[in-house]
């Protein structure tokens, strides 16, 4: 993925994008950076819980996730025919994502259960050409080149996979969250967020509610006037629950 922020050009693999390491809230992005954590307290004070960067003042968590176009993109299970053209042939390759961690570092421990369609290809594509065929490199004589001409350049199998499914996959569930202004965020960053379940007692530490977990911003805005100034984040992730390191 290529993006723009305030800070210049950006580029992350997409099997990289929810990269991390360490344990609850100690966790460090595939850049060394800390990753900043977020709170919903449920409580109307002002004190933030040891360990965390700041409270979350509003938060709406789409929970709803839209599968059918989900399935008419590929994002769980395509059924790939890939032309041969030295062998003249097609190649089947039913390349399925399941609940495992195959395709990518997943931000949560759950992927969303599709039930019956659970692990089945829902998109067929039949108009790919294998990478093959003779190529020109720097220091091949023409035998050499000749010899080379039934080997894969590149796998298109494994670029087309990545394209369909593991993109459409890390949006599966988005958030919408308002926190005090923070200049320092950028889309792309990942932070973490903690939403608590309804309690009449203190706040809950290491709630284990759903939506909470790591987040990559997708985009933000920020808004201020003489009294106030927030940030407002649009988060995405592509499974559900906390995920220790």
């Amino acid at each position: 993925m290529f993006w723009q922020t305030s800070e210049g050009w950006n580029f992350k693999s997409l099997d990289n994008l929810f990269k991390f390491s360490g344990s609850y809230l100690k966790y460090i992005d595939n850049r060394g950076r800390a990753i900043k954590n977020y709170i919903e307290t449920k409580r109307a004070d002002n004190n933030i819980p040891s360990g965390f960067t700041d409270k979350i003042l509003h938060y709406r968590v789409h929970r709803t996730i839209d599968a059918l176009r989900q399935f008419e993109t590929g994002a769980f299970g395509t059924l790939l025919e890939t032309w041969d053209p030295i062998n003249c042939r097609y190649d089947k390759t039913n390349s399925v994502i399941t609940t495992e961690e195959g395709n990518g570092i997943r931000a949560g421990k759950n992927l969303p259960n599709f039930g019956k369609y659970a692990g089945k290809a829902t998109k067929r594509i039949a108009n790919k050409s294998k990478a093959k065929g003779q190529t020109v490199v720097y220091g091949d004589n023409i035998e050499q080149q000749v010899e080379k001409t039934d080997k894969e350049n590149y796998s298109v199998d494994d670029v087309t996979q990545q394209a369909l499914q593991n993109y459409k996959q890390k949006m599966n569930m988005s958030a919408e969250i308002v926190i005090p202004a923070d200049f320092s965020l950028h889309a792309g960053d990942l932070i973490y967020c903690e939403f608590q379940e309804l309690s009449s007692g203190k706040t809950i530490r290491s709630s284990n509610n759903r939506d909470s977990g790591i987040y990559m911003i997708a985009d933000l805005c920020h808004f201020g006037n003489r009294s106030k100034t927030f940030t407002g984040l649009h988060l995405v992730r592509d499974s559900y629950g906390v995920k220790n390191g």
